[in-house]
């Protein structure tokens, strides 16, 4: 794959099961350096493998994590397809390779998340987005656009809508199996308490954090909507376009951005970062604690997280927008700055 979307990388953001396998490296394709970029990945995957052990992964625990990444160095037909880099990630579970247009630094680091950042240079805008209107009356899955929606077939409820919470179950596993495969944001749209209802029980890896606080049975799909783009719209701009809008906030609305490091990680982490930007090539180890103190250093330590990487993570897991741009575009030298969402949590009546 390379043409990354943000619904490819909020795939790897969902996933929470530790240990997880970052694997990248560069893959000039000048024979014979296909071959050497093979005996490469096979020497990171064994660096992995004693990391694993380090951790106190059981041998049988970790040949089943990287099993998948074995084969994948046997596979002659897959070693024969053009990429420039490699990026490869393997938890219990889960397993998933992206191919990249330009070389990626060769990289080996065992986890509790992926190491996505420096993929993010190759993100292209979404496409589309689905809108889940929870009514009384009705319920609607609508696959939407900028200016479009068209429904999604469910399959039939056993009642008209949704008003009780075994209702809202079967309504989320019905949505589970229509979007099976799908990785697009997922906006709920209708009343409070069904809303609340519907994130207890959700499984779709990107529900956007903000929601459409309305009577969804009052709203026709084109209302819904036209107030839903206004929440996944920066999910849809281009770098150039989310750096314009961070400027023009910073001078109409201050308080919605930032570029502190702390209060973008705790932002990110309760669903409230819109748009990330990402300095190119930025690290940070630390860590941020449950009362809010962060502690920064210059390499990584036992225990530590980067930063940068674990703010682009949740901020996809949010279906909030990430993009990398170059250091100088940030202010005052900062690794990462923010556009926030207005308030916390975030409801939007519609």
């Amino acid at each position: 794959m390379i043409a990354l979307t943000h619904a490819d990388l909020g795939l790897l953001a969902a996933q929470h099961a530790a240990p997880a396998v970052s694997l990248l490296l560069p893959v000039p394709h000048i024979a014979p350096e296909p071959a050497k970029s093979r005996i490469r990945l096979g020497h990171l995957l064994r660096q992995a493998a004693d990391q694993l052990a380090i951790q106190g992964l059981p041998a049988a625990a970790r040949q089943s994590l990287l099993a998948p990444i074995w084969k994948l160095l046997e596979d002659q037909s897959f070693w024969e397809q053009p990429c420039h880099g490699l990026a490869v990630f393997a938890a219990a579970g889960f397993f998933n390779v992206y191919r990249a247009p330009a070389p990626l630094p060769e990289l080996v680091l065992v986890a509790d998340r992926f190491y996505i950042t420096p993929l993010l240079p190759f993100l292209r805008p979404a496409e589309e987005f689905y809108l889940l209107a929870l009514g009384a009356g009705a319920v609607r899955l609508l696959r939407c656009g900028q200016r479009a929606a068209a429904p999604v077939a469910l399959a039939p409820l056993p009642g008209a809508g949704a008003a009780t919470a075994q209702q809202v179950a079967q309504i989320s596993r019905l949505v589970r199996h229509a979007l099976r495969g799908r990785r697009a944001p997922l906006v709920l749209a209708g009343a409070a308490p069904l809303l609340a209802l519907y994130r207890q029980t959700n499984s779709h890896p990107r529900l956007h954090a903000a929601e459409l606080v309305a009577d969804a049975d009052a709203r026709s799909s084109d209302q819904l909507q036209s107030a839903a783009w206004q929440l996944v719209a920066p999910c849809f701009e281009s770098s150039g376009e989310a750096l314009d809008r961070y400027r023009q906030l910073c001078d109409t609305q201050p308080a919605r951005v930032s570029s502190q490091l702390r209060a973008v990680l705790a932002a990110a982490r309760s669903g409230g970062v819109a748009t990330l930007l990402v300095a190119r090539g930025g690290q940070q180890w630390g860590a941020l604690d449950l009362f809010g103190e962060l502690r920064l250093h210059s390499a990584r330590r036992p225990g530590d997280t980067e930063l940068i990487n674990a703010a682009a993570l949740d901020a996809l897991a949010g279906a909030g927008a990430v993009h990398a741009v170059a250091p100088d575009q940030l202010p005052g030298g900062a690794p990462l700055a923010a556009i926030l969402r207005a308030e916390l949590p975030v409801r939007y009546a519609a």
